[in-house]
């Protein structure tokens, strides 16, 4: 009766595999063949195993696929910082080359360098400096 077409077997199995009232299912089978009973277990056993595993897989691959967002995002963030610091590093130079020759003389530098502004700008990229 509850195994007798395949709609309403795989219906019965979906039931037994969520143990929504399996034991009541499964009883008319095992009362006539009970070694049927180690099959349902085994099915119950499997069928819990593989939606553990789904379930395991798809919270891995959403974690996975966040991470690697935060990561480019990152990266992003991080490009953009250098190109600003490069950008800075270029204006501060032509602005710090007082002669216009198109160097940076050890003065013209340590003179640039000092300034509170490039001590900010430098210290936000990790860059100590001292004068010594």
């Amino acid at each position: 009766r509850s195994f007798g077409d395949v709609l309403p077997t795989m219906f019965n199995l979906f039931r037994i595999l969520t143990m929504d009232s399996w034991s009541e299912l499964v009883a008319p089978v095992t009362e006539r063949l009970p070694l049927w009973r180690l099959i349902f277990i085994g099915f119950i056993s499997m069928g819990s195993w593989t939606m553990i595993s789904v379930l395991t897989a798809v919270v891995s691959d959403f974690m996975v696929g966040a991470t690697t967002d935060l990561k480019q995002i990152e990266d992003k963030r991080l490009h953009s910082d250098r190109l600003s610091f490069m950008a800075y590093l270029r204006a501060g130079f032509h602005e710090a080359d007082k002669d216009g020759n198109g160097k940076l003389t050890r003065s013209e530098f340590l003179q640039w360098a000092a300034e509170p502004g490039t001590l900010r700008q430098l210290h936000k990229v990790g860059i100590s400096f001292r004068k010594e």
